[in-house]
């Protein structure tokens, strides 16, 4: 029978393995876990274990990857970074194995429905949701010349991008942060990048971020921002170590927007934007959808106290709305 945190400590050192992608910015979630688990539990013994996923090969980090593809223009077909669950099936099949005992995530990468035997433990307080733009000579995106190259891996900002700036020119750009970072510098052409704000400052790269992007234009990705705990649903010790992780205001935020998305039934070709506030205990969403050129979109608004209702609310707004993609 598994042991709850007060009968470890009282008995023995307990072993605690946290699943990651091996990426910086994945690397430092997991030991900032790890950290505020230590800081509540001291006599635990928290070992980081990195696993490689579909997603990390995908991106071009194991090196074989050249400039020439990882500036070809950012098309429909392009999915793999889109792909939801790239960056977390291996880690979530070592889950149910038993080779880990937790896994940290960014929460924007998990699927809606997790698979049998999986939850999400803790949905720890989340940081600036919003996207920014990392530009050479620290130009804002209205500053920018008419054809500049803006490097994305996402269809949620290319379209966002063109429908602010139909004259840019969008194109793909993979890899982790620090790799997308160093394109950014080494490449000619690129004029500036998109990426997570998040990311940014938990690296602590706050300094090259040229401007935050307005979530009144911009809306992020449903959940950005969240680091997640998935655990399995067994596991009954590692749930009771959660409790103080798990940020409620976050977590209902999170949910709403996940409902959204999941409610859309909307797979990696839509541009989906959403982003929920907790304001005197009441949830406001606003969501888009976009077309992926980005001249269309539609815009939806819910509010109430049920995160899930209120997702499933918007999305048939939505859906009545009419198709735009």
């Amino acid at each position: 029978m598994a042991q709850s945190p007060g009968e470890a400590r009282e008995s023995t050192m307990m072993t605690l393995r946290i699943g990651t992608r091996g990426s910086q910015l994945a690397l430092w979630q997991a030991h900032w876990v790890a950290e505020e688990l230590l800081t509540s539990f001291p006599y635990l013994d928290v070992q980081v274990v990195v696993i490689r996923t579909s997603g990390d090969e995908s991106s071009g980090e194991t090196g074989g990857q050249t400039e020439d593809s990882a500036h070809t223009p950012l098309n429909s077909s392009q999915q793999d970074l889109d792909s939801v669950g790239l960056f977390t099936s291996e880690i979530e099949r070592a889950l149910l194995d038993g080779k880990i005992d937790l896994a940290v995530h960014s929460l924007k990468d998990l699927p809606c429905e997790l698979g049998a035997g999986l939850e999400i433990g803790a949905y720890c307080r989340r940081e600036d949701s919003r996207d920014v733009l990392i530009s050479k000579n620290e130009l804002s995106l209205d500053e920018l010349p008419a054809g500049s190259q803006i490097g994305t891996s996402s269809l949620r900002r290319r379209a966002q991008i063109l429908a602010f700036r139909p004259d840019l020119r969008c194109v793909e750009l993979r890899g982790n942060l620090d790799t997308r970072l160093r394109k950014l510098d080494e490449s000619p052409d690129l004029s500036g990048i998109v990426v997570a704000a998040a990311g940014m400052i938990r690296l602590g790269w706050q300094s090259r971020i040229s401007q935050y992007l307005d979530r009144d234009r911009f809306l992020p990705a449903p959940a950005q921002g969240v680091i997640a705990v998935e655990i399995s649903t067994e596991r009954s010790d590692v749930k009771d170590l959660m409790v103080g992780l798990n940020h409620k205001p976050t977590e209902l935020e999170a949910r709403t927007e996940r409902s959204f998305l999941q409610a859309l039934q909307a797979g990696c070709h839509t541009p989906v934007g959403a982003h929920a506030v907790l304001v005197n205990g009441s949830l406001e969403l606003s969501g888009m959808v976009f077309s992926l050129d980005g001249y269309r979109h539609m815009e939806v608004k819910a509010k109430g106290t049920d995160p899930e209702l209120i997702g499933q609310q918007a999305a048939k707004d939505a859906l009545r709305a009419g198709e735009v993609i």
